[in-house]
C-alpha cells in the first residue's frame, strides 16, 4: 500500500581482485619487456602491421614508437628479401610451426644494415585462431664479424702452412685470438 524498493547486491569482490592481479602482472611484465634494451621487442597484427615497441627496438632500429607504429615489419628487411618474398614467409612459417628463428641481414631507420637474430612466434586465440605475432630481435654484428673474422684467419693460415704441424700451431694460435 505503498513505495516499495528492490534492491539487488552482488558481490564483485572476487572479480576486482581478479582484475587487479591482471593489471599487477601486466604491469609486471611491461616492465621487464621496457627494461630490456638490448633485444627489440614488439607484436604485429595478423598482417604482419606493428601494434607494440619497446625502447630496445627504438634502440636496435632507430624508429621512435610514434613513427613506426602501424607500420609492416617488412621495412626492416633487405630490398632483396622483400623482393623474394621473405617477410610473408616468415609469417607463413611462424603460422605452421608456431615459432621461427633465424639470422640474416636487417635494415635499420637510417639505412645501415646489422646482422641479426630473429625469433618470430604466432599468437593465437582460445580457438586456436592466429591473431598476430611476437618478434624478437638481436643485433649480433658483432658476433658475426668476430666469426667471419677467425675463418678469415684460419682460411689464411691452411693456404699459409702446408705442413701439418705448422697449420695446427697458427689455427690454435687463431683460435686463441
Amino acid at each position: 500500500s505503498g513505495p516499495v524498493v528492490l534492491t539487488f547486491l552482488r558481490d564483485i569482490s572476487e572479480q576486482y581482485f581478479a582484475q587487479e592481479a591482471l593489471r599487477h602482472t601486466d604491469m609486471q611484465l611491461r616492465s621487464i619487456v621496457d627494461g630490456i634494451r638490448d633485444y627489440a621487442i614488439y607484436l604485429l597484427d595478423a598482417d604482419g602491421c606493428i601494434t607494440t615497441w619497446n625502447p630496445g627496438a627504438e634502440r636496435i632500429k632507430g624508429y621512435a614508437p610514434e613513427e613506426i607504429l602501424d607500420l609492416h615489419f617488412s621495412r626492416f628487411f633487405t630490398q632483396e628479401d622483400i623482393d623474394h618474398g621473405r617477410p610473408a614467409e616468415l609469417l607463413r612459417l611462424a603460422s605452421a610451426k608456431g615459432r621461427v628463428e633465424e639470422e640474416g641481414w636487417r635494415v635499420r631507420k637510417d639505412g645501415s644494415r646489422f646482422w641479426a637474430n630473429v625469433i618470430l612466434s604466432s599468437i593465437r586465440d582460445s580457438s586456436g585462431y592466429i591473431t598476430g605475432s611476437a618478434k624478437v630481435t638481436r643485433d649480433v654484428t658483432d658476433r658475426k664479424r668476430a666469426s667471419e673474422a677467425v675463418m678469415q684467419q684460419l682460411s689464411n693460415a691452411l693456404m699459409a702452412n702446408l705442413d701439418i704441424r705448422k697449420l695446427l700451431a697458427a689455427i690454435s694460435a687463431s683460435i686463441a685470438d
